[in-house]
């Protein structure tokens, strides 16, 4: 098994999507959008969340 293998759950042919190379087409995807738009603490980094004092 390969380390990249452990990194995330989920099929091996998506493992490719995580690489610097594909990350282009991988944004482009809105299951991608939905997946950053839900991550709270990638929107705090950003400066995007409500009622950050």
């Amino acid at each position: 098994m390969t380390s990249s293998a452990c990194c995330r759950p989920g099929p091996r042919h998506r493992v490719l999507e995580l690489a610097p190379a594909c990350w282009p087409q991988t944004l482009q995807k809105q299951e991608t959008q939905q997946r950053l738009a839900g991550n709270v603490f990638r929107r705090i980094a950003l400066g995007e969340q409500a009622g950050i004092v």
